[in-house]
């Protein structure tokens, strides 16, 4: 199944169409666009959506080249689809798309897992920033409370500072204003005006009332 939206290409391989309604990929994609506060005609993106048995089961991962995306998913027969995976790699996606800075010359430490130490800067960066829209888009049909935990355990994975980008967004989303360059900046200008031990504490959830 291929959706031509705008100058949006969405591809969805037969092995998937056949176990799952492709219908549901072109909604989460929208919800991706929604999130950012994009509209169809506001990108130009090519994304290919297929299984790999080769990645955990569960798990799913997305691969950028020369302007398409790649989504491979591998769903486990014992858990629910992971739409929230095509979600995530959608938004990193659209983002990589239509935002090519590299931001080099803001780069600043950010703590991040292990894993992700080998990607640059502007990737950690967007990698924070996918998280902390995802929590708030899903904390609307989940509640606050799952919200705090699910912070909580981007904390203990190793994303320190995601009480910051979760305070940031829920400030951003406010202005429904759509996520641009200039988010990027905001961002790490908050970072370098402020002290980061003191507004981590700030931020920290358990510290709201």
């Amino acid at each position: 199944m291929i959706y031509n939206i705008s100058m949006i290409q969405y591809k969805i391989s037969p092995a998937l169409q056949k176990n799952y309604k492709s219908r549901q990929f072109y909604l989460v994609f929208q919800e991706a666009l929604k999130i950012l506060n994009w509209k169809n005609n506001d990108i130009r993106c090519t994304i290919n959506v297929r299984l790999d048995f080769g990645l955990p089961s569960g798990g799913g991962r997305v691969i950028h080249r020369h302007g398409k995306h790649m989504i491979l998913l591998h769903p486990s027969r014992h858990k629910p689809f992971p739409w929230n995976t095509v979600r995530h790699e959608s938004l990193h996606s659209v983002l990589k798309s239509k935002i090519r800075c590299r931001l080099n010359k803001y780069a600043i430490p950010l703590p991040i897992p292990k894993s992700y130490q080998s990607q640059t800067f502007r990737e950690n960066l967007e990698e924070y920033c996918v998280r902390a829209l995802q929590i708030l888009f899903l904390q609307q049909k989940n509640g606050v409370q799952w919200g705090q935990k699910q912070v909580a355990h981007e904390i203990w994975q190793g994303f320190a500072m995601m009480p910051i980008f979760v305070k940031f967004f829920r400030q951003w989303r406010k202005t429904n204003k759509p996520f641009s360059r200039k988010t990027f900046t905001d961002l790490i200008f908050l970072f370098l005006t402020n002290d980061l031990k003191n507004i981590s504490k700030y931020y920290f959830p358990q510290s709201q009332k």
